[in-house]
């Protein structure tokens, strides 16, 4: 059942933190690594933090700037990170939106919609990487130039597909997140304004996947 109370208040509720987690920041250390030129070392406890050699992390800010409503929780079929898709569009599981009661008002007309903007937060992800390896790549790049879901704040979009609406409930396919992740916002897709058909990012249409 959802926790109203404890989803909704006590996240992100004051910019001085209160009770929100943190991240052990990565500790960098002098010794660079033979195996990736000017990247230190990794210690064990680095890689038992998941970070791959050639990632780097930085101390977090010590407080936040802003609060976030999470406004309900998306359930999927996936239980672990291992298990989810690695794009929205590579999975047809129907999955299940569940918006709070107290904002089931807004949902009013969604249901014209064939397709919805799906904004959550990726709340088991990392927040200090500034550069990353993506296992599928195997290459570093910057966190801004991928679409992982480690990154300072953990927002993920997908375009999903409604197929219906029941109370509070939204039915979609296209999301790629694990069971329980926290709604953000949803938007109504407007392929008229949403879309940009000549839009390309470089480096993916260089990539050659590891052997």
């Amino acid at each position: 059942m959802y926790d109203r109370k404890r989803n909704l208040q006590a996240p992100f509720r004051e910019a001085a933190g209160k009770g929100l987690p943190t991240l052990t920041p990565f500790r960098r250390l002098s010794t660079p690594s033979g195996g990736c030129e000017g990247m230190p070392r990794m210690s064990d406890k680095d890689k038992a933090s998941g970070i791959r050699e050639g990632e780097v992390a930085i101390e977090l800010p010590k407080q936040f700037d802003a609060s976030v409503y999470f406004i309900g929780r998306i359930h999927t079929p996936w239980k672990k990170r291992e298990d989810c898709p690695k794009t929205a569009r590579e999975s047809d599981a129907v999955c299940r939106i569940e918006v709070d009661p107290r904002w089931a008002a807004g949902l009013k007309d969604i249901e014209s919609c064939s397709h919805v903007v799906v904004l959550y937060w990726m709340d088991k992800a990392r927040r200090d990487l500034v550069l990353q390896v993506p296992r599928h790549y195997g290459e570093q790049r910057g966190t801004f130039a991928l679409r992982s879901p480690a990154r300072p704040n953990p927002v993920a979009m997908s375009v999903a597909k409604l197929l219906r609406v029941e109370g509070n409930t939204l039915s979609v396919v296209g999301l790629d997140c694990l069971d329980g992740t926290p709604l953000i916002d949803l938007k109504p897709y407007f392929a008229s304004t949403d879309a940009e058909p000549g839009a390309t990012v470089g480096w993916h249409g260089k990539k050659t996947d590891p052997a």
